[in-house]
């Protein structure tokens, strides 16, 4: 088979057609929603959305476009993956009321092919990247379309870095209780993470978190006594670790009954071994506060780029969680 019939196979496994060349191609493009246009003029279209690049000229753009698929150039080029998108980045494209431009959709598809390789993907119930090019955007849960954010009282949202609380009553609730039989997120098999954009003293304001009955499940990324305070599924007593400085990725993860880990930026700074308990009301997570049955504390004015929920990831999954997220953030200008 020629390398023209390899590369029109796959673009046949990508849009179900069975055209000549050009007719495979254009649907491939109609896929893509590449506007109508001449052929070469809609193949440029289809490279740079595929690459995240921004060619003007055709040859360049087909020998790029080969390079990244193994060939030394366009005529050497076979089989290649032609569907544009990972499927759930196709849909959340679909969710979105403003489309990201088309280096942040390719942004978003390596962020979601990487996690879905590294296996966190599989583990997640939500995934809250609220560093967005818009409002609406942010408060998607990237892994499914349920327990998408609602803000409450008007939190503070800020293009490409955020939302932050206005430490009395504003806030981001996820729709997400922890005694949910559906949930990845168990008992014994946990994990929640906070991206915190925010320089500050140490304050009592708790970044994420649930209480549920005698059930704590929170994350205060630097308290009072500059300290990182959690707790997993338990009844809040874990001990302190020392944090002088607030910004990072704060994680905490329980892969048993008996204890949990916490992580700052990837990297294990505690192990608490304290047994679990079981959720026992339906009070929902909360972001930047923590929710109890009995009412909502610890409003902060911090600043989140992104969170997470689901089961245990372990210790190598969550470096590559922080690995994950902070290549995300560079690329928009907004690491810490």
């Amino acid at each position: 088979m020629s390398n023209q019939a390899l590369r029109q196979a796959s673009v046949r496994a990508a849009t179900g057609t069975a055209y000549d060349y050009n007719g495979d191609w254009s649907a491939l493009f109609d896929l893509a929603g590449v506007p109508a246009y001449d052929w070469n003029g809609r193949l440029l279209a289809y490279i740079n959305l595929k690459l995240g690049t921004p060619y003007t000229e055709i040859n360049g753009a087909m020998a790029a476009f080969a390079i990244a698929n193994g060939a030394p150039d366009w005529n050497s080029l076979g089989t290649f993956p032609a569907a544009l998108f990972d499927p759930a980045a196709t849909a959340l494209f679909a969710r979105m009321t403003v489309q990201p431009d088309n280096t942040r959709k390719a942004l978003i598809n390596s962020t979601i092919v990487g996690l879905k390789t590294s296996g966190i993907w599989a583990k997640a119930d939500a995934l809250y990247v609220t560093a967005a090019h818009d409002a609406q955007s942010a408060r998607l849960n990237w892994v499914q379309d349920l327990y998408n954010l609602t803000a409450i009282n008007a939190p503070t949202f800020t293009v490409d870095r955020g939302y932050a609380g206005d430490g009395s009553t504003s806030s981001l609730v996820t729709g997400i209780t922890p005694e949910t039989a559906s949930l990845k997120f168990k008992q014994d098999s946990s994990h929640i993470s906070f991206y915190n954009r925010s320089v500050r003293a140490a304050d009592a304001s708790i970044q994420m978190g649930v209480f549920t009955g005698s059930t704590a499940t929170y994350l205060q990324t630097r308290g009072t006594g500059d300290q990182f305070n959690q707790a997993l599924n338990d009844a809040g007593s874990a001990p302190a670790i020392a944090n002088a400085a607030n910004p990072g990725l704060y994680a905490i993860d329980r892969a048993s009954s008996a204890q949990f880990l916490a992580f700052k930026n990837g990297a294990q700074v505690g192990t608490s071994v304290i047994a679990s308990t079981a959720p026992t009301n339906a009070a929902q997570f909360g972001i930047l506060f923590i929710t109890s049955d009995g009412g909502s504390l610890g409003f902060t004015t911090d600043q989140v780029g992104c969170a997470t929920i689901g089961a245990s990831l372990g210790v190598t999954m969550q470096g590559q969680l922080y690995t994950a997220i902070q290549a995300y953030m560079t690329a928009i200008g907004a690491n810490v």
